[in-house]
């Protein structure tokens, strides 16, 4: 979508979204193209680029080799923060020697540690693909595909050899960033302001799972959410994207170029929560994350869905990288009556340039009940993250994960 997109094409994408199958998922070029241009790309090859997974981003043609370095959990990296890169069960040095929090002033304190914790698993996760891909090269040419590619050919290279000027050359699946903000923006409000605990307390509180202290975790969880329209919590959210960003692109690859985030994160934000322990959001041991870059943790944005637009218009692509942004929707709002303030909607997103946004239309006690009664709702299809796919099919935990996503209403 861009501005120059017609009515009849919101239109059409809006009478498909109702279907319930979870397609199609808009991208804003407002957004991405000076996205690509801030990566040092060509206007003309940037408004070329194209969609090749949930929100991969890549130019056609071109030798992008653009490489999946894996799943980032940037949750992790502020447990870590909180802990000096020790395992508190072992005492191992696992990450950054980072700061004891006792010694923190404010929640800006906290966040540089964060973003210490992100550059220095960034530089691990970059050591062990170095070997990768140059194992690849020499082992694992590809010479008909190199073929097939602008350049190879003119310079006598295969393309595991050289990629294409300023191009990202590694890019890390981020999940648990709007988290991670909630999380800080708990420790400025719970420690800093309100002075319940002092930090280490926290620490020590989380680390037995809230266990005997759930005032503390109802303190957390009612501190102020990202999504809600509510510039306490997003100015936060907005500063932790863009210095995590900051802190991946600070690390170079073999070709010199950096390590960036992008927001597809598949289903991981369910998985990898599993091992994540407790965390100053309010979250306990194991409990899922936000279920996209953009989104706001389930259940926390209670301002309706314009609020979690405005919050999201908050973190730019222009600092950030290109994420993905899950909404739901009961089926009423896109029929014939509420469609065209559906539609309103879809233009605000465009012109708030969000990058992403896709919908699940179904209400929770179809959810609900389909999970109960799988063989009645064997054709239920729902939308993941860049996926879709039956709900029967799902595992419990990540039937739930969908079940707990806000419904949104519009009024």
């Amino acid at each position: 979508m861009h501005d120059g997109t017609p009515d009849e094409v919101y239109s059409k994408a809006v009478d498909v979204i109702k279907t319930g199958i979870g397609y199609p998922s808009l991208f804003n070029d407002e957004a991405l193209i000076p996205l690509y241009e801030r990566w040092g790309i060509p206007t003309r090859d940037a408004k070329q680029y194209a969609v090749t997974g949930c929100v991969y981003i890549e130019i056609p043609g071109k030798n992008v080799v653009r490489r999946s370095v894996g799943y980032f959990v940037l949750l992790k990296c502020l447990w870590w923060a909180l802990h000096q890169g020790v395992n508190p069960r072992n005492g191992q040095q696992h990450g950054a020697r980072t700061p004891d929090p006792a010694t923190f002033k404010s929640w800006r304190d906290v966040l540089d540690a964060y973003a210490e914790q992100v550059k220095f698993f960034t530089g691990k996760m970059e050591q062990l693909e170095r070997i990768n891909n140059e194992l690849l090269a020499e082992y694992a040419p590809r010479p008909f595909y190199s073929a097939l590619l602008d350049g190879c050919i003119e310079q006598g290279k295969e393309c595991r050899k050289w990629v294409y000027p300023s191009m990202v050359h590694h890019f890390m699946q981020v999940i648990g960033g709007t988290n991670v903000a909630d999380a800080i923006t708990g420790i400025k409000k719970v420690v800093f302001e309100d002075k319940k605990v002092t930090l280490p307390e926290l620490i020590e509180i989380m680390d037995r799972n809230w266990k005997g202290r759930e005032d503390i975790r109802q303190a957390c969880l009612n501190a102020p959410k990202f999504g809600n329209d509510d510039d306490y919590a997003d100015v936060i959210a907005r500063e932790v994207q863009a210095r995590g960003e900051a802190a991946m692109e600070a690390v170079k690859d073999r070709f010199g170029l950096s390590h960036r985030g992008d927001g597809s994160a598949v289903s991981a934000t369910y998985g990898l929560a599993i091992d994540t322990p407790a965390t100053p959001d309010g979250r306990v041991d194991g409990e899922p994350f936000a279920d996209s870059t953009l989104a706001p943790a389930p259940g926390r944005d209670k301002k309706g869905p314009t609020a979690v637009l405005k919050s999201v218009s908050k973190i730019s692509t222009l600092d950030t990288f290109n994420h993905l942004l899950n909404q739901k929707f009961l089926p009423k709002f896109l029929e014939d009556d509420l469609k065209p303030a559906f539609l309103a909607y879809l233009k605000t997103w465009k012109q708030l340039n969000i990058p992403h946004i896709q919908f699940n239309i179904v209400d929770k006690e179809t959810l609900v009940n389909a999970k109960a009664n799988p063989e009645k709702y064997s054709n239920l299809i729902v939308r993941v993250a860049g996926f879709s796919a039956y709900f029967v099919d799902l595992s419990s935990g990540l039937q739930d994960h969908i079940i707990a996503r806000t419904e949104q209403h519009l009024t």
